[in-house]
């Protein structure tokens, strides 16, 4: 089965270190439980929020999360065929993003879209975004997405609606946990 996976905040650490650099600069109160949708720091900051990313060496900080590379090699451990779907915004270096989930996780395919659920048909979508996930199961019908919120720690990562394929988990060992149990029909 393939197994679709986002890489900021699914496999990456890529909003810790914004926040960092935004606490630092621009917000010092902000925590990450206090973002509840995205665009939230557009809106409550200003376009200079994102100026972190206009930086091409913004990626050199950046960490796999805790049990991200132990993921992708369970997943291929058990026959599944995972691959990155990730999206690069304007600013952003499609090539920099490209080296470092190389350098990370090895050869694995990467795709780069805005629009996900036009490439995981037939496929787990693994996403912090809830409307990504939403967006996936409604279009493909019969496919599974886990909502990842690492910890409880994401104020914006939870499902848009009750639905029974749409999961949640809080590590990424519970989302290994959960892909072989959808793949077990459980």
């Amino acid at each position: 089965m393939r197994v679709a996976l986002d890489l900021d905040m699914t496999l990456n650490n890529m909003a810790y270190t914004w926040l960092t650099w935004l606490r630092a600069d621009i917000a010092p109160e902000l925590t990450m439980d206090k973002i509840r949708y995205f665009g939230y720091i557009r809106d409550a900051y200003g376009k200079e929020a994102d100026a972190y990313w206009k930086d091409p060496s913004c990626y050199i900080d950046i960490q796999p999360l805790h049990g991200a590379i132990e993921l992708i090699k369970g997943l291929h451990e058990c026959k599944h065929e995972p691959f990155i779907l990730t999206h690069t915004p304007e600013g952003q270096s499609a090539q920099v993003k490209v080296h470092w989930i190389h350098k990370h996780f090895g050869d694995i395919e990467v795709i780069h879209s805005g629009q996900k659920h036009h490439h995981t048909d037939g496929c787990i979508l693994v996403d912090d975004h809830p409307g990504h996930i939403q967006r996936h199961v409604r279009h493909n019908k019969g496919c599974h997405g886990i909502v990842y919120n690492d910890h409880g720690r994401y104020g914006w990562a939870f499902p848009l609606t009750d639905h029974p394929h749409v999961h949640t988990a809080g590590t990424l060992f519970q989302v290994l946990n959960l892909i072989q149990d959808i793949n077990n029909g459980t």
